[in-house]
């Protein structure tokens, strides 16, 4: 018993450190940083959601995901041979995320395992926020806001089995956007990809391996 209550104690202390080292997110604390990023780059982007375990309400989400649509401004560049004004597109989304990585807003994320650095691309961006796991996908052409956000939600399990779920149908997904029978079909809204896969809506927080084998039955 003695050693019993000697060991208790420091096995306590022992999980508590672990859990601080595996940096384990709760659903409240992801939530609250997950809005506080939301209207950090709202004024410059056209659409942004909270996507992956925090959309599908996971009691400890791995990470941060956001799915965004950057805004653009045309930019003057010069003059045609006829005098007409020549505009480029300027992505507003990107000089702002590097201007917080400069800020301390965002930090870089953790390198891959391969030892890569972490990715600052233009459609996927690998960061912290407040010492948190931030993954930021941008939906540009030809990618599909649907599909991008639909997978970005999860979880791997339903994501996994929606990509073969049409394959009897002659659906793909080819470029983040649907393909069927060669013929790329426009899916601006996951409604759209449900739609097109000829399912019912499903709930993010339903949206899990039990789910995937309850559709198998049902209805494929």
């Amino acid at each position: 018993m003695r050693l019993y209550l000697t060991v208790l104690p420091a096995l306590c202390y022992h999980y508590v450190r672990a859990q601080r080292e595996c940096n384990l997110l709760d659903y409240q604390t992801g939530l609250k940083y997950a809005k506080e990023i939301v209207e950090i780059l709202r004024s410059y982007t056209s659409r942004i959601e909270i996507a992956g375990g925090i959309r599908r309400q996971k009691a400890e989400p791995h990470d941060i995901e956001i799915v965004c649509i950057p805004d653009f401004k045309n930019t003057e560049i010069g003059r045609d041979v006829f005098g007409e004004p020549i505009f480029k597109q300027e992505n507003l989304l990107r000089p702002f995320i590097k201007k917080c990585l400069q800020d301390g807003t965002f930090t870089e994320g953790e390198a891959d395992k391969l030892g890569r650095k972490a990715s600052v691309g233009w459609r996927y961006y690998r960061l912290k926020y407040k010492r948190e796991k931030l993954d930021i996908f941008v939906v540009l052409p030809p990618a599909q806001w649907g599909v991008i956000y639909m997978f970005r939600t999860g979880d791997a399990d339903f994501s996994h089995w929606l990509m073969s779920c049409g394959w009897n149908k002659g659906i793909r997904f080819i470029e983040a956007g649907v393909v069927q029978n060669g013929t790329r079909i426009e899916t601006p809204e996951e409604e759209d990809v449900f739609r097109v896969l000829k399912l019912p809506w499903i709930e993010p927080t339903e949206r899990n391996k039990r789910k995937t084998e309850e559709l198998d039955k049902n209805i494929l």
